[in-house]
């Protein structure tokens, strides 16, 4: 999993920061995927003025993926 910070440019503020999860096994996607699919997001949700893309700079980094415990055993 991702999480995708969407920044506006002018002001240096975070406006949306949003968790992307893409791909299965035997696929890696590329950057451009996460970006496009966090925008869709922050647009859906009012967070970015949809016909300003190029007004805003996104950041993607890896989540920690939580550690699954074994169920106890009986």
């Amino acid at each position: 999993m991702k999480r995708v910070s969407i920044t506006e440019k002018k002001t240096g503020k975070v406006v949306a920061t949003i968790p992307i999860q893409i791909g299965n096994l035997g696929y890696t996607p590329v950057n451009e995927e996460f970006e496009a699919a966090a925008w869709e997001t922050a647009v859906d949700d009012g967070a970015v003025d949809p016909d300003r893309v190029s007004d805003y700079s996104f950041k993607i980094e890896d989540t920690p993926t939580p550690d699954v415990q074994p169920a106890a055993a009986k």
